[in-house]
């Protein structure tokens, strides 16, 4: 009797994650109302050129990602002045579980996990409660000419984003921010991951 019940309870919270997820995924994909993207940055390499970059980013510097949402939209008929609102939170200062490289299915999903309750220990924006976490990994590219692939999380709606800490890369580094956030909202890569060319058509 005690172990049918367990095995209820267990599925019912099954059910209720689930379910949790799925209102989210529609509520963030329906583009009723703006949607609250948080960007965590994260001194990647302890470097003190990094450092200072971080310490003089500001919400300003992510105007292009909201206008290119805007102008995609505007493709599916959807007006919106801001269909997403990004803030940027006080640095993190500690680093994400690191990503499996070629883990497998279980490996991810541990590291999914981890991810997810990591972020929530860290989470220290101030302001309404994100939507979607993006964790941005900054790099001084003195030190780092190439950094790891970045990572977007449909479930859970959260990102580890790999980026140089440098105004020159400003333009590349928004393009990746976009990427992840588009993975976030279940988006597909459009490319092959081995050789990085895009899959026709």
């Amino acid at each position: 009797m005690h172990k049918h019940l367990r095995v209820f309870i267990l599925l019912l919270i099954l059910l209720i994650v689930a379910l949790g997820t799925w209102v989210t995924q529609m509520r963030t994909t329906d583009w009723s109302h703006e949607l609250r993207v948080v960007i965590y940055p994260i001194n990647a390499d302890k470097n003190d050129i990094t450092e200072d970059y971080i310490l003089n980013l500001s919400e300003q510097d992510f105007t292009p990602i909201i206008e290119f949402f805007i102008a995609e939209l505007a493709h599916y008929g959807i007006n919106s002045d801001e269909p997403i609102h990004i803030a940027l939170s006080p640095p993190v200062r500690q680093l994400p579980p690191k990503t499996p490289q070629q883990g497998n299915i279980l490996d991810i999903i541990l590291w999914s996990l981890k991810l997810r309750y990591w972020a929530f220990q860290r989470d220290e924006y101030q302001g309404p409660k994100a939507e979607i976490q993006l964790f941005a990994l900054y790099f001084n590219p003195q030190l780092s000419p190439t950094v790891k692939h970045s990572t977007g999380l449909k479930k859970g709606q959260i990102a580890v984003i790999n980026l140089f800490a440098d105004k020159k890369q400003k333009d590349s580094n928004l393009f990746i921010i976009t990427h992840e956030l588009l993975h976030t909202l279940g988006a597909s890569d459009k490319y092959q991951l081995s050789t990085n060319q895009t899959v026709y058509p």
